[in-house]
């Protein structure tokens, strides 16, 4: 793994603070010797890797506990990878390039994100806040699986994967337009009264309302109508 540019909090990983500045790609080491790295990221001024083997690595700045390491967000700085990340591991990582958080693929197949967030963008707690360990992203609907994730500075972006229908996840209340149950893929069973591929068609006496709303109406007021005269009998 190579890292060059502006290493002023220690983002490159020189080992060395007195390097501000690679003007060319400098070799990573240290913890990560003899590792093979399957996934990179760089945040504003904080680098991450992912190793085969699970762990997480991190170094740079870490004032608002983007390193993840536990460490108190106090601004400390690391000029290299050290020991990974404990508690997590991951097959992806992501962070945004302007971004004072990331987020990991955990090998349970969820997302866990730590240091900022602001306005919610890190997607736990309260806004405004910092973690400094990893926390699971909850899940919007149970069952779902989440298949990609793209963290900007302030907000992120995540794909949700499942069963749906229509376009809608199956566990979600409006899925089958509120009216049936997703089985599978775009296959709704529909609750009595209802038909259609997506149960968005009520019925009225045996009839799509739709199409028969007139004879609903005589039906109703013949109903009526004879109500009436048994209170004249």
């Amino acid at each position: 793994m190579y890292c060059w540019g502006s290493s002023i909090y220690g983002q490159v990983g020189p080992g060395d603070p007195t390097i501000i500045i690679a003007a060319n790609p400098l070799p990573v080491r240290f913890a990560l010797v003899g590792k093979t790295i399957q996934s990179i990221a760089c945040g504003a001024y904080t680098s991450y890797a992912v190793a085969t083997t699970g762990e997480i690595f991190s170094w740079g700045k870490n004032d608002r506990g983007q390193r993840g390491d536990g460490n108190p967000a106090t601004g400390q700085n690391t000029y290299m990878p050290e020991a990974p990340i404990s508690g997590l591991t991951a097959t992806a990582i992501f962070s945004a390039a302007m971004g004072d958080n990331a987020f990991a693929l955990g090998n349970d197949s969820s997302y866990y994100s730590w240091g900022d967030n602001t306005n919610y963008g890190a997607g736990y707690g309260s806004s405004s806040t910092y973690a400094t360990r990893p926390t699971k992203i909850p899940l919007v609907y149970p069952e779902m699986i989440y298949a990609d994730i793209s963290p900007g500075k302030l907000h992120s972006t995540i794909l949700g994967a499942g069963i749906t229908c229509f376009g809608v996840f199956a566990k979600d209340p409006n899925v089958c337009t509120s009216h049936g149950t997703c089985t599978s893929l775009d296959t709704c069973v529909c609750r009595a009264g209802y038909v259609d591929v997506d149960c968005s068609l009520p019925l009225c006496y045996g009839y799509v309302y739709l199409y028969c709303v007139n004879h609903c109406i005589v039906r109703m007021l013949r109903i009526l109508l004879y109500v009436v005269e048994m209170d004249y009998v």
